[in-house]
């Protein structure tokens, strides 16, 4: 911090300084690449409490810098809280019982990822490979290494998109959206093969014609869905 300054003007403390610093904060990416997030920076007495210094939000004149750009993100909200904090201590301090309270001000930030392209970069390889995979449905059922083979190379293809994915991404418990797409990948990759050894079964008992109606009515229900 630097440029410190303190003035007193009809009763009210002025205190400007410039900050810098490093931040954290707990991101939500449930809805990754379509999140939006939200950013807080208290400031917070930690010597005076509330019943020795009060913040008060100069609101009608508070912004952010318009130059402020962030690589694809896009500021949707800004704004300044103040208030108390409560915390069950009094620190040690014997002449105090209870609590303590103080004093915060808390700068907040909505920020919403610029996400089409992302999602595209990202999600091409796995939808190529989930297309290619419903190929397989106008391959005959008894050329059994493009049928068969099709399929697998696109589960193999949807995995390794799941692990470049997730390198780019912090750890989550929640089950994100990026789970979702690749899970129920996994699932249509899995009936792709069913249907084919299906497939297969009829044609092997005589039945060509249902054999073929199989495939069309499994290419177009499985696109589809």
């Amino acid at each position: 911090k630097d440029l410190h300054y303190t003035e007193r003007k009809g009763g009210v403390w002025w205190d400007t300084q410039k900050i810098k610093g490093v931040f954290k904060n707990e991101w939500d990416v449930s809805n990754f690449p379509f999140d939006t997030q939200e950013i807080a920076i208290d400031i917070e007495e930690s010597d005076r409490d509330l019943t020795d210094l009060v913040y008060v939000a100069a609101t009608a004149n508070t912004k952010y810098y318009d130059e402020i750009s962030i690589r694809n993100w896009e500021i949707v909200d800004f704004g300044v809280r103040t208030g108390g904090i409560v915390y069950p201590t009094t620190y040690g301090d014997p002449t105090l019982s209870g609590e303590s309270q103080y004093t915060r001000a808390t700068v907040h930030f909505k920020l919403k990822r610029k996400s089409l392209g992302l999602f595209f970069t990202l999600f091409t390889g796995i939808y190529v490979a989930f297309f290619i995979s419903v190929l397989v449905f106008f391959i005959d059922p008894i050329f059994v290494d493009p049928r068969f083979g099709l399929s697998v190379g696109g589960l193999f293809a949807a995995v390794g998109n799941k692990y470049i994915v997730d390198s780019i991404l912090p750890q989550s418990t929640s089950f994100t959206l990026v789970d979702k797409i690749h899970v129920m990948t996994y699932i249509f990759l899995l009936l792709c093969i069913v249907l084919s050894v299906i497939s297969l079964r009829i044609w092997k008992n005589g039945d060509v014609k249902r054999s073929k109606r199989l495939d069309r009515r499994a290419f177009w229900s499985v696109t589809i869905c």
